[in-house]
């Protein structure tokens, strides 16, 4: 993408321009019907509008190359410190988002969905784990585990006499 001069000398008048470790926020155009998900826009020439940090990346570094995307060390949308800002692709993108997302959360990070195979089941089923400790464990549905040992699937008024089972059993 080629920017003229005068585009690269208005971008840089619309940026709070800091120290070299500090966010330079562009307080240029922001508009909620873009749907720019928090970025800033900029005109780039009469037809096109760009993100601010594409732009601020194409003006210092150069071209994006091809399928990658700028992404920012600093997680500030509005961010356009040429410092600050680096490609990546989409699967970096949504690593570092999530890295950074879940940083200043006080709860835990979501645990990925356990993935466990036919024959670690019946491994786990032959040295002496319960359904219900195999259920707990891989996260899957007692009829999923009744069907990965290959054992008859229990019907719906058996699993409601297993409930009320474990209910006597509790009380």
């Amino acid at each position: 993408m080629k920017i003229a001069q005068e585009t690269i000398d208005r971008f840089w008048d619309k940026v709070d321009i800091r120290n070299n470790n500090e966010c330079w926020n562009f307080i240029g155009l922001y508009d909620k019907k873009l749907k720019t998900r928090g970025y800033n826009s900029v005109r780039v020439d009469d037809d096109n509008m760009s993100s601010a940090h594409r732009v601020a990346y194409t003006i210092s570094k150069g071209e994006i190359p091809k399928d990658l995307h700028v992404l920012h060390k600093c997680n500030n949308a509005i961010c356009v410190n040429p410092n600050h800002l680096y490609t990546g692709t989409q699967a970096d993108n949504g690593l570092d988002y999530s890295e950074h997302y879940w940083k200043d959360k006080d709860i835990d990070k979501p645990k990925p969905k356990t993935k466990i195979f036919n024959n670690s089941i019946k491994y786990l089923y032959d040295l002496g784990f319960t359904i219900a400790e195999i259920v707990y464990f891989s996260r899957l549905s007692e009829r999923t585990v009744y069907r990965r040992l290959n054992l008859r699937p229990l019907k719906g008024w058996q699993i409601w006499a297993m409930k009320q089972r474990r209910k006597e059993v509790i009380l």
